[in-house]
């Protein structure tokens, strides 16, 4: 007999629920510390870090951000894109992303990935949107984001919105969130006219 059922995300908790006629209870992934927003003045370009892989078409879902920057005038003078990845880009990935505003760099360790995010002022969270691995991590809940809240800085989600991941950020305001490419721009426009958004995001 089973005492209790567990799930990763409210996503997951309503379809078991649902389907198993079951009560989960649900168990968060923790933090690694209680997040502290520090007042920091941002000025441009503005630094948006990403790291980890870029696999199951977050390759993709960088191309598009590329191009939503690409749009914004004067975007290298505006934004600074660092990539730190252990994906082999294919050529056409590379070609695509290669501007003066995104660099891409190999992978570091993790003490050195949590200095970065304190220095940064976007933290970029990518997921496929609309290709065929839009709902691959649909019921998942990655490290990511709890490491990202941990650093208390703006999060800056991308991906499917049928996905729980994004319905977590959607749901507590917790991050910018893009589902397309004029959407991803939007935002930064956004940024670019009021950069103390930036500020209203890192402190929720």
């Amino acid at each position: 007999e089973t005492d209790a059922f567990w799930a990763i995300t409210d996503m997951t908790k309503e379809e078991a629920d649902t389907v198993f006629g079951i009560n989960c209870t649900v168990l968060t992934k923790p933090i690694r510390n209680t997040p502290v927003y520090e007042e920091k003045e941002v000025t441009f370009p503005i630094q948006i870090l990403y790291t980890g892989n870029l696999l199951i078409g977050r390759d993709k879902s960088l191309i598009k951000v590329v191009n939503a920057l690409k749009e914004i005038p004067d975007s290298s003078q505006k934004f600074a894109l660092d990539v730190y990845t252990n994906t082999t880009l294919e050529t056409n990935v590379e070609q695509a992303i290669s501007c003066d505003f995104c660099k891409i760099h190999p992978p570091i360790p993790k003490e050195k990935v949590l200095k970065l995010q304190a220095k940064a002022d976007v933290l970029l969270f990518l997921e496929d949107i609309d290709g065929p691995n839009a709902k691959t991590a649909r019921l998942s809940f990655s490290t990511k984001i709890t490491d990202y809240l941990s650093a208390g800085k703006c999060v800056f989600a991308v991906g499917c919105t049928d996905t729980a991941p994004m319905q977590y950020f959607i749901k507590n305001q917790a991050a910018m969130v893009a589902s397309s490419e004029m959407a991803i721009k939007e935002c930064f426009v956004m940024i670019v006219q009021n950069t103390d958004i930036l500020s209203e995001y890192a402190k929720r």
